[in-house]
C-alpha cells in the first residue's frame, strides 16, 4: 500500500489529532498510483498549512509498503526533464522507485 501520513504538532487539540500520526490517503501499490499519491501529497501539505498554519501542520510523508520515502526520490519521479537530459517517463521512474523500495523490504 501507498499511504500518506501526517503527524500534527502536539500544540493542536488532541481531539483534532494533535500529537498523533494519522493515515489520510491510501492507494494500492503501483506506478500510476504512486504518481497520483505524490501529487496528492503536495496538495495535502498545502491543505494542512492552510488549515493549521505553518507550524501547527506538523509533517506529512509518503510510505510505500511500510517504508517511509525520501522527498528527493518522490520529486525525481514526477520531475519534468528536457528530452536531452532524460527520455524516461514518470511511470517508468515510478516503476523503478517501487522496485528499489521492494528490494529493501
Amino acid at each position: 500500500m501507498i499511504v500518506i501520513n501526517t503527524k500534527l504538532d502536539a500544540g493542536i487539540y488532541e481531539s483534532h489529532g494533535g500529537g498523533r500520526t494519522i493515515a489520510h490517503h491510501i492507494f494500492t501499490t503501483g506506478p500510476r498510483n504512486l504518481i497520483k499519491a505524490i501529487k496528492t501529497l503536495g496538495e495535502h501539505r498545502r491543505d494542512m498549512i492552510a488549515s493549521y498554519g505553518n507550524i501547527g501542520c506538523g509533517s506529512s510523508w509518503l510510505e510505500i509498503d511500510g517504508r517511509r520515502t525520501d522527498q528527493y526520490d518522490l520529486d525525481e519521479v514526477i520531475m519534468e526533464y528536457p528530452p536531452e537530459i532524460s527520455t524516461e517517463t514518470p511511470t517508468a521512474r515510478a516503476k523503478q522507485l517501487l522496485k528499489e523500495v521492494s528490494a529493501y523490504a
